[in-house]
């Protein structure tokens, strides 16, 4: 798509005396989920229409905490209890105060925390471990009940018909607790390695849920009855909230080490359980709504980013999803209705591991390094601060027009640094002056730009900061590159083309800016004709495989060139047009070696006092308009087989050989079995004939028939 003039000339004055070699005005967009969440939100976040907005007020609770947080909860929303390991401890953190041990266990890990009452947790600890009735205010009157021969306790649940545990280690096990009778009984047994989640199904009587923690299954347990409900890529159950009785919010997880992309496949409305085969993928994350008698609904799905916790948010009817490697909270629609937002980001953390209620919002258990935050949706953050992504624009640039969408009333500011290499810590210009408006940005010239959004919040109330940037820039114009001109077989015709797509005036994250261009060239692959193709006797077709690396729009201009005694003999040119294409009516001309010379250029875009061209040249091709030859046979009257060579003119390969014998033209084979070179040797059963007459067919379309074998020679 192509610039309109005004911006295009607002572009170029804004770059004054640098801009004295022209090239195609383009620009870098930044726009959407994608866009947004490659850069460094501190203080911001996205909201479902992709927009730039205000985040939920952070503040730190607890730091410099002494281990890995395994698990947390809050009571009352006010203060939050948490496990840390090796050694298992559990701490107390009141508000407005540092955290306070109040057990330690000799066991390495816990697991999982959960409320027997109101006045006391329960500890789940492994390996070989148990649960731990620890009394809140009188923690050395701790109780304990061992589980034994289960490796691994990962979750439990406390319900009005009892408490239950999983887990596991060669099996998966589902066991139930009885504090009192210091009792503990096998309820069921599974093929899996491991349990993972075991959560009552509010409003289904009886009902727990469970999760698996290896093959990403996750099953209902009712009276003895086990029941399958979705099967996912990903290998983990990690939560589930409850939206209502008769839906379930499951959050998947593999793992992962690459960086967050936060995709959402809200409109996917069939189960895809059914199509999934083969190993688990370990960088699957997804959250998947399972309701009663319908098809699971996929909500959210990542390949970059491992989700570890959910919160179900009743007033919104969105669900929080922790998540890493990049410390965000993602807000996902229980509904599948809107797209997913990023809700907040943790400054500093790389993974927000739990997420609890808390007075105000919500606490958020952070790692690496560990550490207690809380959010309070309510109030939004005063200053927020944007980094984008290093964007690389190809080439040597110089930065023009800087503009935004959004922001209208906010005090808001936009500046632009460039750099010659990827990591903006080595040697880059500093920032330009702050824009508070868009206009033309004061950076220097260079090939990696970053741009930086500020926006003073102090007021609050800002729904939308910014939905759409805008950063123009201009390249010292570069030639096209031919990267191969393509013959055809013989016999093929164009019917239908498509010329190269300009664009030079859009480059975004969220759209691949070769993807209509049909005559690029694809490094990894072979290059194909394209466009429609269809037989039509004597045409030979040639493609002009080209690219422009500022994706300006190109034009093309072919050559007949013939070869005769090394010297080169032009004998037909096109005009200039659009179309890499040229289909070639090869049957009025002389036969002999040719060869298509292509030029190429980007004058269209560029205007010719600034084109840049290319050259290139096909393979040498033989235009033939004679039949195969026949090296007759020698053999004496009466033969049983007859030997003969046939020789395609100017090596054009033979397709076709059929013989008359008894009357019938009967298909014969070549001696290595195949019609596949210009030069084959047959070997025919003339049976007792005293002649044999064939017809052999060359790929260009030329037939020759010939009495290759008779008798009287």
């Amino acid at each position: 798509m192509r610039m309109g003039l005004r911006v295009a000339a607002m572009l170029i004055v804004g770059l004054g005396s640098n801009a004295t070699v022209a090239s195609s005005p383009q620009k870098v967009e930044l726009k959407g989920l994608k866009s947004w969440s490659r850069g460094k939100l501190e203080g911001m976040a996205v909201n479902p229409k992709g927009h730039l907005i205000a985040a939920p007020l952070l503040r730190r609770v607890a730091q410099d905490i002494p281990g890995p947080v395994t698990h947390s909860l809050s009571r009352k929303g006010q203060e939050v209890f948490f496990a840390t390991a090796s050694p298992a401890r559990i701490w107390r953190l009141k508000p407005n105060e540092k955290p306070k041990k109040i057990l330690e266990l000799d066991r390495p890990v816990i697991t999982r925390l959960a409320f027997a009452d109101r006045n006391t947790l329960v500890a789940l600890s492994g390996p070989e471990g148990g649960l731990h009735y620890v009394p809140i205010d009188k923690p050395w009157q701790t109780e304990f009940v061992p589980v034994a021969d289960v490796h691994l306790l990962t979750d439990l649940a406390v319900t009005d018909f009892g408490t239950f545990v999983v887990g596991g280690g060669d099996e998966a096990v589902l066991l139930r607790v009885e504090r009192k009778a210091q009792k503990v009984t096998w309820v069921l047994e599974l093929e899996e390695s491991i349990l993972s989640l075991v959560r009552p199904w509010p409003g289904q009587s009886q009902t727990l849920l469970l999760g698996s923690g290896s093959a990403g299954r996750v099953f209902t347990y009712r009276n003895g009855n086990l029941q399958a409900l979705y099967e996912s890529e990903a290998a983990e159950v990690v939560d589930v909230v409850f939206p209502d009785k008769g839906n379930a919010i499951v959050a998947f997880a593999g793992e992962t080490e690459e960086w967050s992309e936060g995709g959402t496949a809200r409109d996917r409305k069939t189960d895809k359980a059914s199509k999934r085969k083969g190993s688990k993928s370990p960088g699957m994350s997804e959250v998947v709504r399972l309701e009663n008698g319908a098809p699971a609904t996929v909500l959210w799905q990542s390949r970059k980013d491992q989700v570890h916790d959910l919160a179900y948010r009743p007033k919104t009817g969105d669900v929080l999803a922790a998540t890493g490697p990049n410390g965000r909270v993602f807000s996902i629609d229980a509904a599948g209705l809107r797209a997913a937002a990023i809700w907040v980001e943790v400054p500093d953390h790389k993974e927000v591991t739990q997420l609890s209620s808390s007075k105000d919002g919500y606490f958020l258990t952070a790692a690496a390094p560990h550490a207690i935050w809380s959010a309070n949706p309510s109030k939004t953050e005063g200053l927020g601060l944007f980094t984008s992504a290093v964007l690389d624009v190809g080439a040597h640039a110089n930065v023009g027009h800087v503009s935004w969408r959004g922001g209208a009333g906010q005090d808001l500011t936009v500046k632009v640094r460039t750099g010659n290499s990827s990591n903006p810590n080595e040697g880059w210009a500093p920032y330009s002056a702050p824009l508070a408006a868009p206009g033309n940005a004061a950076a220097a010239p260079g090939r990696f730009l970053q741009a930086q959004v500020q926006i003073n919040n102090a007021k609050g109330g800002a729904s939308s900061i910014l939905s759409q940037m805008e950063i123009h820039y201009l390249v010292k114009n570069r030639a096209p590159e031919i990267g191969e001109v393509v013959v055809s077989k013989p016999n093929l015709s164009t019917w239908r083309t498509y010329p190269s797509i300009d664009q030079s005036g859009s480059i975004t994250f969220d759209k691949d800016a070769h993807e209509e261009l049909p005559d690029s060239l694809d490094a990894d692959k072979t290059p194909k004709m394209k466009g429609k193709i269809r037989e039509a006797k004597g045409y030979r077709t040639f493609h002009a495989v080209a690219e422009d690396p500022d994706q300006d729009k190109m034009r093309y201009r072919f050559r007949l060139v013939r070869l005769v005694q090394e010297k080169q003999k032009a004998v037909q040119e096109t005009p200039w047009s659009e179309n890499p294409f040229w289909s070639l009516d090869t049957r009025g001309l002389a036969s002999g070696d040719y060869q298509v010379e292509v030029d190429v250029d980007d004058v269209l875009s560029n205007g010719t006092a600034h084109a840049k061209t290319d050259s290139s040249a096909s393979e040498r091709f033989a235009v033939s308009n004679r039949g195969p030859t026949v090296e007759r046979a020698q053999a004496r009257a009466g033969a049983k087989n007859v030997k003969f060579r046939v020789t395609g003119y100017l090596q054009t390969r033979l397709v076709k050989a059929v013989c008359r014998i008894q009357g019938s033209w009967m298909p014969v084979v070549p001696e290595d079995g195949i019609l596949d070179s210009a030069v084959e040797a047959f070997t025919v059963d003339v049976q007792g004939q005293n002649n044999l007459t064939c017809r052999f067919t060359d790929e260009a379309g030329n037939v020759s028939q010939e009495e290759v074998y008779s008798a009287s020679f």
